[in-house]
């Protein structure tokens, strides 16, 4: 194919337009005008306007620009033509196609990215034929008019948020990394640096590399924190407290001072101050003239008041938070994060009532906890609850998470928090040792006079409310779901050593990973006929290492009588991966999620469900409430059998 003859992305357009005048022909789209008109003095774009909606199409041939410099550059253009911006990027593959052959091969060629965003919608797909997004858009027009209410699609909120964290953290490592004092204030973020280390130590040895882990960490944190704080804004007060960013290109200087000041004059630095005081915290660290970084959090703010977040379904902004982490830092965290299908399994599996109160003492992200909401939360609404109400019961009285390191204790609260934005309430999630709040519960906390050692920040006040909310009741809990780290004994700090075996070296006997203690102390204050949902290492069912962990929970021995506990914990649910070696995000060991029932010696079930997933995770994205209610509805016709009924009966 001669150069002459060689397709370009201006070879597209007629194929656009008259594939956008038949689709919307096909649905009754009123076509108002398609051509081509030319912008800033450069080769002419595609305007369509359908239903007297402007839309402004850009096509690109094998490029490798991000979503966030597209919105950045683009959508301003469009903007100021008084129009929306539909984006298609298109494969390499697109310029070997022959002129004579494009109106019958166009149509077909796969869409790297296509994006539609305007005033009233915002659309994101990947991989998908020309023809199919260009129907998704004018699918997005109609569905608009009939709903005349902002049609929002979450997963380009999730790109965006990923790809700045990405951009801010490695501006971030330039920034503080060479900078002792910064580095020093960077640490607080993270909490006990030493803990830190330990739990990702099997995934790299390299000390600066790990170091490098905690402007990954500062950079979630901040991204996540815009977001919030921009929809809790415009949903309680009409109005974004984030700056207005005109021209992202070239932003004004100071925009992190302009976020500072905004926060703390608005009223969400009252209703939100647990969100609001870590985000300033991290601002005051990289107030300093840091060009880079004022770039891309101004691209970023831009983004996502251009993107309307706040319309997105209360049950989806949760998937913002977890798909919005970038793969190699969700790869690097991994001790940290559930994956969220897997999360969503185990809760459905292990939620019973809407009333159960639940505790996650190593809750990393709150995958698990965000995941036993979302359980709890579609129980309640089933039975007419109110949400708000709910969700203040909630957060206030029946969910509790637990974590050693500082930044999980604020990723957990803001997820929690993302669950119903209009209700400010501060979650009872603290930073502290979960294994040894579990140990210490007592039978009423309100009557313990004694002051306990535990940690605080410098944002939280050592009052004593805040510190009746840090003790645990024994036995308070209907579950205990957790993903405890399973980091090898040797390698916990040598001063938590000690405190474990002091504790516990009784009952955790041998080699066994750390993940051992979090079991054996849970059962501390789970109530009678709760249960525990883990994601259950491998170790556990075989190797003598567990041995005396299994025979504890399992036949309920001390001192080697069996039964002396009064209780024993019957496995329920076994689900292993066929596809997969682990639920946990990165991990290269085999684990399981178990649901086991702490009953008396007498009531041991005859059975246990053993469930073999031959789909991967991410195959049972949105199907994972169908799984569970299919799982136990198998359960229920085990039991129907073995007490010697059928189904026809």
């Amino acid at each position: 194919m001669s150069s002459s003859d060689s397709v370009t992305e201006r070879s597209f357009y007629p194929v656009i337009m008259e594939l956008a005048k038949k689709t919307s022909e096909e649905l009754g789209v009123k076509v108002v005008r398609v051509s081509e008109i030319g912008v800033g003095g450069k080769y002419p774009d595609v305007l369509l306007e359908l239903d007297g909606h402007r839309i402004l199409v850009e096509v690109k041939i094998d490029s490798e620009r991000k979503l966030l410099d597209d919105l950045a550059k683009i959508y301003p253009i469009a903007t100021s033509k008084g129009s929306g911006v539909l984006l298609l990027l298109l494969p390499s593959e697109a310029k070997r196609i022959y002129p004579t052959e494009l109106e019958k091969a166009a149509p077909k060629i796969r869409v790297k990215r296509g994006i539609l965003l305007t005033s009233w919608a915002s659309r994101h797909s990947e991989d998908i034929e020309l023809e199919k997004f260009l129907r998704l858009v004018v699918e997005t027009v109609k569905e608009f008019e009939i709903a005349r209410k902002p049609i929002v699609d979450y997963t380009t909120i999730a790109l965006v948020s990923r790809e700045t964290i990405e951009e801010l953290a490695g501006a971030i490592r330039q920034y503080i990394m060479t900078d002792p004092k910064l580095f020093d204030q960077a640490q607080a973020v993270i909490g006990r640096f030493d803990f830190y280390k330990s739990l990702l130590e099997d995934l790299v040895e390299n000390e600066e590399i790990i170091k490098t882990y905690i402007a990954d960490i500062m950079a979630y944190i901040v991204v996540l924190s815009l977001l919030f704080l921009h929809i809790a804004s415009v949903k309680r007060l009409g109005k974004s407290v984030l700056p207005s960013i005109e021209n992202p290109v070239s932003p004004p200087q100071g925009t992190l001072g302009i976020i500072e000041r905004n926060i703390k004059t608005s009223p969400l630095h009252t209703e939100y101050r647990f969100i609001a005081e870590p985000l300033i915290y991290i601002l005051d660290i990289l107030s300093l003239p840091q060009e880079r970084i004022n770039y891309t959090l101004s691209r970023y703010i831009y983004s996502i008041q251009a993107l309307k977040p706040e319309y997105v379904n209360e049950e989806l902004l949760g998937r913002i938070y977890q798909e919005g982490l970038p793969p190699e830092t969700r790869k690097n965290l991994g001790a940290f994060f559930t994956n969220p299908i897997a999360a969503r399994l185990l809760a459905y599996l292990a939620i019973e009532r809407w009333d159960e109160k639940v505790l996650d003492p190593a809750c990393g992200s709150g995958t698990l906890l965000v995941s036993a909401y979302e359980a709890k939360m579609r129980k309640a609404l089933g039975e007419g609850l109110d949400r708000s109400d709910t969700h203040r019961v909630f957060l206030e009285k029946h969910i509790v998470g637990i974590d050693v390191m500082q930044f999980a204790k604020e990723l957990s609260s803001i997820n929690l928090s993302l669950q119903h934005v209009e209700t400010p309430v501060e979650p009872r999630v603290f930073w502290g040792d979960g294994i040894q709040k579990m140990i210490t519960a007592i039978e009423n906390p309100e009557d313990d006079p004694l002051p306990q050692r535990f940690l605080i920040e410098w944002w939280i006040t050592k009052d004593k409310e805040k510190y009746l909310k840090h003790q645990l009741a024994l036995e308070s809990f209907d579950l205990v779901i957790m993903n405890p780290p399973f980091t090898r004994r040797e390698r916990i700090p040598e001063s938590e050593r000690a405190k474990l075996e002091k504790a516990l070296g009784k009952i955790v006997r041998g080699k066994v990973g750390y993940w051992a203690y979090f079991f054996t102390a849970a059962d501390n204050v789970i109530k009678m006929g709760g249960k525990l949902a883990a994601v259950t290492p491998e170790e556990f069912f075989v190797g003598s290492s567990a041995e005396s962990v299994r025979r504890y929970l399992l036949l309920g021995e001390v001192a080697g009588r069996s039964g002396a506990l009064g209780r024993v914990y019957v496995p329920v649910y076994i689900v292993k991966s066929v596809r997969q070696v682990a639920f946990s995000e990165g991990a290269s060991y085999r684990d399981y999620l178990v649901v086991f029932r702490k009953v008396p010696p007498q009531e041991v079930s005859p059975y246990t469900v053993i469930v073999l997933l031959k789909k991967r995770l991410d195959e049972l994205k949105g199907r994972e409430h169908e799984v569970a209610e299919s799982v136990r509805r198998f359960t229920e016709s085990g039991d129907q059998i073995l007490r010697g009924r059928t189904s026809t009966q």
